[in-house]
């Protein structure tokens, strides 16, 4: 008898312990915005936000800036993601004559509703670009929770060149990661100065470089598929277990 429920026992264990499938998985954002302390950046003073450039900036507390990429995942179809690895951001130069070399902060923000130039809880609330770890101040309570993604360093080379930020995510910061993917969810990256000497100037979602480069962001997206021919069998042989166990 202890034998024959062993079998079964067994059989359960093959059903969940289902292989898992690796999908490398590549997005361009969907939108972008730079904030600042008084606005969100509009075109040339127009009605619609700039999504051309890709500015973070902590010169001076009058005109510090980050800013935000949103990836939109629907287009994925995915679900039963168990995890993200191999994160990657992708930005490409666009450089001013006031670019400058400086250090860089990550976030991905759990606030992922629209931004519009009205939105003036989204503005610089705070923050003083002369701490070099101003990194999340600046952004304040304006995207709701961040969790750090990571820190990097802009280094001004050419227009075009991609520069690329590996990510890692906390226990808590992974859940909300998996949550937005297997629900198609947006995914917005926030770019923050890490020091008051950084002038990082990086294309946007509606890039103007040619060819157009938007922020980029991969990953690879770890799923838990069952084999129905092992399901199946483990069922049996669980069914077969008890009925033995029935006519004892």
């Amino acid at each position: 008898m202890i034998r024959q429920l062993t079998v079964g026992l067994l059989g359960v264990a093959w059903i969940f312990a289902a292989p898992l499938s690796a999908q490398m998985v590549d997005l361009d954002a969907s939108f972008s915005a730079q904030v600042e302390e008084d606005e969100i950046d509009s075109t040339g003073g127009g009605a619609a936000v700039d999504q051309v450039f890709f500015n973070v900036q902590g010169d001076d507390d009058a005109f510090t800036v980050y800013s935000l990429a949103d990836f939109d995942t629907a287009s994925l179809g995915l679900s039963g993601v168990v995890d993200a690895t191999n994160i990657v951001f992708g930005l490409s130069q666009a450089n001013a004559f006031f670019s400058a070399d400086g250090g860089l902060e990550f976030f991905l923000a759990e606030d992922t509703r629209a931004v519009d130039l009205t939105d003036t809880a989204r503005y610089i609330q705070s923050g003083d670009p002369t701490d070099p770890n101003i990194g999340a101040e600046v952004v304040g309570t304006a995207f709701g929770t961040l969790h750090s993604l990571g820190s990097g360093n802009f280094v001004e080379t050419v227009d075009g060149d991609l520069d690329t930020f590996d990510f890692s995510l906390d226990a808590a910061g992974e859940a909300f990661f998996l949550n937005q993917v297997n629900s198609g969810g947006i995914l917005r990256v926030i770019a923050t100065p890490g020091d008051a000497a950084v002038q990082a100037t990086y294309s946007g979602a509606e890039s103007g470089l040619t060819p157009p480069a938007p922020p980029s962001l991969s990953f690879t997206a770890v799923t838990a598929v069952p084999e129905p021919s092992t399901a199946i069998f483990g069922f049996l042989l669980l069914g077969s277990a008890v009925l033995r166990r029935q006519r004892i």
